[in-house]
């Protein structure tokens, strides 16, 4: 039997624009910052004295650091329910269609492997939605809105602000100089952004999967349970 998966899905949704939204203030935040890089750059080059800028510079490292703690307590939630929606999802595909080309585990640890991470997660997602459709056209039912063209376009997206992010705490480790620091809020300006994107997406994956998990239940659960479920699955699509 199918295991419900709705709550899990809203769960992700919910906490997948949070990041979205919290997105916004890490740049609001890191531009602040470039703007005082700047000024204090202008000063210092007018031979000005620039540690009358020093308490502003120590403010916004102090809000900033507060907002980066904050921002990895979100991301860590969010990876917590993305993964479980993820896992029970697959979980599900099991039921229906065996021997996949994983097992159910691998949908939570492939994300935690060096190097298969870039690919086992990323394989998984489009196996959900490339088995689900061929299932569906076995079944004789049609159902809409399950492309996987967005798949790539989300995990280069995911995949790039997070090897940009990556890169700008390396150079953050060794910055000695203030075009370091410069160079060190463009990429992550940068990096925000593309994760901007990339957690759009993912919701609208998560949504597209949702609707066609709900048609699973109809197909394969007894009459009565498949109403049950569907009255539980269907807050998805409001």
């Amino acid at each position: 039997m199918l295991r419900v998966n709705s709550i899990r899905a809203k769960e992700a949704i919910n906490a997948l624009w949070v990041t979205f939204a919290f997105q916004f203030i890490l740049i609001f935040g890191d531009i602040y910052q470039l703007s005082i890089i700047s000024e204090i750059e202008a000063v210092a080059q007018a031979g000005g004295n620039v540690y009358e800028l020093q308490e502003k510079a120590d403010t916004s490292d102090t809000i900033n650091t507060i907002v980066a703690i904050i921002n990895a307590v979100i991301a860590i939630i969010t990876g917590i329910l993305f993964i479980r929606w993820f896992r029970r999802a697959y979980y599900n595909l099991h039921l229906i269609k065996n021997p996949l080309n994983y097992t159910e585990g691998w949908a939570a640890g492939g994300w935690f492997i060096p190097i298969m991470s870039f690919f086992i997660p990323f394989s998984i997602m489009k196996e959900l939605f490339t088995e689900t459709r061929l299932f569906f056209i076995l079944k004789n039912r049609k159902i809409d809105n399950l492309s996987d063209n967005i798949l790539p376009i989300w995990w280069s997206l995911f995949i790039l602000g997070s090897v940009i992010h990556y890169i700008a705490f390396r150079i953050s480790l060794s910055a000695n100089d203030i075009d370091d620091f410069y160079n060190i809020g463009i990429a992550s300006v940068i990096a925000e952004a593309i994760k901007i994107f990339a957690a759009y997406f993912a919701i609208l994956i998560v949504k597209k999967y949702a609707d066609a998990e709900r048609v699973l239940y109809e197909i394969t659960l007894p009459i009565t349970d498949s109403k049950n479920i569907f009255e539980t699955s269907k807050v998805i699509t409001q």
